[in-house]
């Protein structure tokens, strides 16, 4: 190895990336986007740009996700912060692929570097899921009071 500081675990996961999601969280997560994926663009918010206006602009609250291995991590470093500005919970996955699959109808080579999951308009099951992931993430989240 050579003497350079590196920002990434041999995994490829930024160091940045705290909370990650614990595999409990991740099946939430995943059972929230295959809920979703009829009518993702009313629950969700997918991309960098859109969900910084959504947040900043809009006040939109929700649950946001960022993937942790994304190498160009200043064009999505605000976003920790805002999120934190707005009492919105933010957990980081390992990969972006984690989020693929058939059920939740998002492809490798099209998951953005950010989702908000918005929870209005959710069935009663899938709010109660959303409920319980946000208070999960919100005990993980460190605080920078």
């Amino acid at each position: 190895m050579n003497n350079f500081i590196c920002a990434f675990n041999d995994d490829g996961v930024g160091l940045f990336a705290k909370p990650l999601a614990t595999e409990k969280m991740m099946k939430k997560i995943l059972k929230i986007l295959k809920s979703i994926k009829a009518d993702r663009k009313k629950h969700s918010i997918l991309g960098i740009k859109p969900v910084t206006k959504a947040i900043d602009r809009d006040n939109q609250k929700g649950i946001a996700i960022f993937a942790g291995d994304v190498k160009q991590i200043d064009i999505m470093a605000h976003l920790p912060i805002l999120c934190e500005e707005n009492d919105i919970p933010y957990v980081w996955v390992q990969h972006r692929r984690d989020l693929c699959s058939t059920d939740t109808g998002l492809r490798p080579k099209t998951v953005p570097a950010v989702i908000l999951l918005k929870r209005a308009n959710l069935e009663q099951k899938y709010q109660e899921k959303f409920d319980e992931l946000a208070k999960k993430i919100k005990k993980e989240t460190p605080t920078w009071n």
